[in-house]
């Protein structure tokens, strides 16, 4: 079955991350795009310049998937989660971004790649070295991230509840994780006061007020079959987690308050906005993978995960 094929350290699955790549990005030139959100006006040329050619935007968009399962991959197996190396986590990433309505290059995929540069600096953190580096690095890749939009600065909490795990109170990596994040904002507004010449702008999510689109069947599928995964692999992580060292059972615990966090800020957006904001798929990357690694049987999930990832394909056909 498919998980199989991610099992060995050479694996045969390999082959399917390009190709599902491919498969995610080819309905880009049959679908409309419709009109995106952005969190500051900056980003709106750039992206709109390249969704205005289409050949350009189903290039760029495979590149940034291969290149977010390739790196989410490298994170993975150099964290303590496993001595043997996998291919799982990259197809993991991109089952679950799978489920997103539209794909394309987007700030969303961007985010994605930064935040596993985060996780691959978070899950670094070790009780017995300094953290400082790894706390002012983490602070500087969430304020680029809030560049995208100003709610993503939260995720400093993320920092702060890891190091407080982890590590013992310390005053100067807490002050780093702030100062690390406010640079990139500082940089961001000042350009926008100087060149605009106006008060700060700070971004909002310039959405298109698109009437709130009818719940079909395909939603309820969706929705039921990511919480009945999530549930499956967290119950899993937690079964192994009892036999993990203490700095796994860290770790999988800092992955949990970072998902908690990162659905924490879904359901503010998906409230206030009606905009899903996929961001909180790369800590249940992680935790997926890790559960789906320890199954001893696992014949149902793989051919859960199978049926799931053709119905999601074909919805993006038809979205």
């Amino acid at each position: 079955m498919i998980l199989k094929f991610y099992k060995s350290s050479l694996s045969l699955g390999i082959f399917l991350i390009p190709l599902l790549a491919i498969t995610f990005s080819l309905p880009l030139f049959f679908n409309t795009i419709s009109d995106q959100s952005y969190g500051f006006e900056w980003q709106k040329e750039l992206f709109d310049s390249v969704h205005n050619t289409v050949i350009l935007n189903f290039i760029v968009t495979i590149i940034i998937l291969i290149l977010n399962s390739t790196l989410i991959v490298q994170s993975f197996n150099k964290s303590n989660f496993f001595s043997k190396t996998t291919y799982l986590p990259a197809f993991v990433y991109l089952f679950f971004v799978s489920y997103s309505d539209t794909i394309l290059f987007s700030p969303q995929l961007i985010i994605h790649f930064l935040l596993i540069l985060l996780f691959n600096q978070i899950l670094k953190i070790n009780p017995n070295e300094s953290s400082i580096n790894i706390a002012f690095k983490s602070g500087l890749l969430i304020g680029i991230i809030a560049c995208f939009n100003l709610y993503y600065i939260v995720l400093l909490l993320i920092v702060i509840i890891t190091l407080l795990l982890i590590k013992s109170f310390n005053l100067r990596a807490f002050i780093l994780v702030f100062l690390g994040g406010s640079l990139p904002l500082l940089y961001l507004f000042s350009t926008q006061f100087i060149f605009s010449n106006t008060s700060f702008d700070f971004g909002s999510l310039q959405l298109v007020n698109h009437p709130i689109k009818e719940t079909q069947l395909i939603d309820y599928i969706k929705l039921i079959s990511i919480s009945l995964i999530v549930l499956l692999s967290f119950t899993t992580m937690k079964k192994y987690n009892k036999y993990a060292s203490l700095q796994i059972k860290k770790q999988n615990l800092t992955l949990i308050i970072s998902s908690f966090f990162m659905v924490i800020i879904f359901c503010y957006v998906l409230y206030k906005y009606n905009y899903f904001d996929y961001i909180f798929i790369i800590p249940l990357v992680y935790m997926a993978s890790s559960g789906f690694f320890n199954l001893k049987n696992d014949s149902f999930i793989s051919l859960l995960l199978t049926i799931l990832l053709i119905v999601n394909i074909v919805s993006l056909f038809i979205t």
